[in-house]
């Protein structure tokens, strides 16, 4: 009976590996895609654009807008 139990946890956990393995697989293959790039890129320019206009309303703030558009460019 113990053996069996073993056995029976020994296959579920490896199942389970192989199901992370796959979906990690799945998710790296789907950011791989243009859409995905391309949401990526969108969503740069819209932070870059936000920041601008922080700097339109706040000329101070321009001392920070180097950072700020780097810290945009580096999102992923």
């Amino acid at each position: 009976m113990r053996k069996i139990f073993i056995i029976l946890f020994l296959a579920t956990f490896f199942h389970a590996q192989a199901q992370k393995i796959d979906s990690c697989k799945y998710y790296r293959m789907r950011n791989d895609t243009l859409s995905h790039k391309l949401y990526i890129a969108q969503k740069q320019i819209a932070t870059t654009k936000h920041y601008i206009k922080i700097v339109d309303k706040n000329p101070s703030q321009i001392k920070f807008l180097k950072g700020w558009i780097n810290s945009a460019l580096s999102q992923k």
